[in-house]
């Protein structure tokens, strides 16, 4: 079941449905998704919180400085933005990747005990 997107994450909830006759290896995968999705969310989150504040931030500096902020002067904190949060947004794409390779093994070992 999967529901609206979190308001600040964008990330969509997941419940996994849990069969009554669930093995060990279809539930190990279950818990490794259901992990992914949490930590998905956690990190966009921050990640989103911070992008909010900051800009927030910035437009009010901007708007008592010239008057208003433009689209210009945000072009310019969505640059620094994207310079500021590079490492962690590398590292959480790292971590990503990683993580959806350990999925691998444990999808086939439930998959296998399906057919």
């Amino acid at each position: 079941l999967v529901g609206p997107p979190h308001p600040i994450s964008n990330i969509r909830p997941v419940r996994f449905y849990i069969p009554s006759d669930e093995t060990p290896q279809e539930k190990a995968y279950r818990e490794l998704r259901e992990d992914a999705v949490a930590r998905d969310h956690e990190f966009w989150l921050d990640n989103n919180t911070r992008f909010e504040k900051g800009k927030m931030e910035f437009e009010q500096t901007m708007a008592e400085k010239n008057g208003e902020c433009s689209l210009d002067d945000l072009s310019v904190y969505y640059k620094q933005y994207q310079v500021d949060s590079y490492r962690r947004h590398l590292e959480y794409n790292r971590y990503v990747w990683r993580r959806n390779l350990q999925m691998v093994l444990p999808g086939i070992r439930a998959w296998w005990q399906e057919i």
